[in-house]
Order: C-alpha cells, then structure tokens, then sequence
C-alpha cells in the first residue's frame, strides 16, 4: 500500500493508485509488491528474508524519527497534531535505536536493502521531475 500515496503524488505511475471499485483497495500497488516478495520468497532462504525484512522496518522507522527531527528544526512554528515529550530527544534515541539493531544484520542485507531504497528513490524523482500526472491532475 505504499506505492499509493506515492503514485497519487506523482512519484511512481498514477496507474498504480487505482483502487478496486467494490473493495476499495489499491490493488494494483498491492498485486506490483506481492510479486515482487514472491520473486524474494522463490529466490532467498528464510534468514536472508528475515534480515531484508528487520531492514526494511527499521529503515521506516528512521526515516519516521528524522521526518520528526527535521519538521521540529526547519519548521518550528507549525501546528502539531500531537506532542512528543523530550522534544528531539526521543526521535534522536529512535534513530540511534536503529542504528544499533542495523549491527545486527548481515551487511550483504543492509546493503540490499539500501540499495533497493536508493534505487526507489531515484526511479521516483526521475518520474516525479519528468512531470507524469498526479491522481488530481489525472481526473
């Protein structure tokens, strides 16, 4: 389900934020990851998924803590939903958290998995920047 916000901001294919008309899922992005794991599952033994799979949960949770730290820096003023205690403080143990659970990994999976982030996030850019339609834009 990730791939729909993605693609109704325009950075990956509006095709993939189309949602089934009587569940109301986005089945296309769902149909586009659940390939890809099987293709994992046909080709990786249990261990290498559950380390890919570590990675990529703490990877979110990274970039979850950094958003936090980021938004609180650069826009200090804003209205906040909620209120985190400590201010930064928690998002930066967060971080360091993860950091310390990435040691645990086997390094051919932590860079698997950064890989395949990085080369997420530069198809994305590419498709953002080469001005494909948002979801709004589409209808």
């Amino acid at each position: 389900r990730y791939l729909e916000p993605l693609s109704e901001d325009g950075f990956l294919p509006v095709a993939l934020a189309k949602v089934h008309p009587r569940f109301q899922t986005p089945y296309r992005s769902i149909m586009l990851t659940t390939s890809v794991v099987i293709c994992m599952i046909i080709f990786l033994d249990f261990s290498r998924l559950v380390d890919i799979s570590s990675m990529a949960v703490i990877s979110q949770y990274t970039a979850t803590c950094l958003a936090v730290i980021w938004l609180r820096v650069k826009q200090p003023d804003r209205e906040r939903t909620f209120r985190i205690p400590g201010g930064v403080t928690v998002p930066l143990i967060g971080c360091a958290v993860a950091l310390w659970l990435v040691t645990s990994i086997k390094i051919a999976e932590v860079q698997f998995t950064m890989g395949a982030i990085a080369l997420g996030v530069v198809i994305s850019m590419i498709y953002h920047y080469v001005g494909k339609k948002t979801v709004a834009e589409a209808t």
